[in-house]
């Protein structure tokens, strides 16, 4: 079983597909959503979903690879 999961995880590290993040940033507040932005994904992304909370967002992204 621990072959079989280690094959797993290496294959999707290895494949380069895209990971889902979701972050939360202040409502208008574009300077922290790109540093939590770019902090999740490690670089790329791209935003799929917002939603507003109040005086907060909630942004959905795919992170490119």
């Amino acid at each position: 079983m621990k072959r079989l999961f280690g094959g797993l995880c290496l294959l999707t590290f290895t494949s380069g597909c895209a990971q889902q993040e979701t972050i939360f940033y202040r409502y208008r507040d574009h300077n922290q959503f790109r540093v939590k932005a770019v902090d999740a994904c490690h670089g790329d992304f791209e935003m799929l979903e917002r939603q507003r909370f109040g005086p907060y967002e909630r942004a959905t992204l795919e992170c490119l690879p």
